[in-house]
């Protein structure tokens, strides 16, 4: 997506590394400054699949556009299946979504948390 914040993650080994991205091409994407990414520990790999739980900061508006706090927002996601050549950091070139790629929607009036319960969560972090 272009002009747009990304998050990209991938397992390296038995961790999971993330990092903020912004596309201003169709070309591999570049960190983006504006975004910071937490993994939490409760994210995991194994033999067959990997998890990623994440918090995001500083994602929801950009120059531009921005993530409304209440309604629908369409996201996007992508699939390669090209290895990275240095996946343990977060600045390594990422490869073409070669294997897919989409869009959904996520109710974000739905979704929210109570102040309280996203301190509650965060905490677990």
């Amino acid at each position: 997506m272009l002009r747009s914040p990304l998050v990209v993650a991938w397992k390296n080994s038995t961790n999971v590394v993330a990092a903020p991205r912004w596309a201003t091409e169709y070309h591999p994407p570049g960190l983006y400054n504006g975004t910071s990414v937490v993994v939490s520990k409760s994210s995991s790999v194994n033999a067959t699949h990997w998890t990623a739980n994440l918090l995001v900061n500083g994602g929801s508006s950009w120059y531009g556009g921005s993530v409304k706090s209440s309604g629908s927002a369409t996201f996007g996601w992508g699939l390669s299946s090209r290895p990275l050549a240095n996946p343990a950091s977060v600045d390594s070139s990422i490869g073409f979504h070669n294997v897919g790629k989409g869009h959904f929607e996520i109710d974000i009036t739905t979704a929210r948390n109570s102040p309280r319960d996203f301190e509650s969560i965060k905490s677990k972090w």
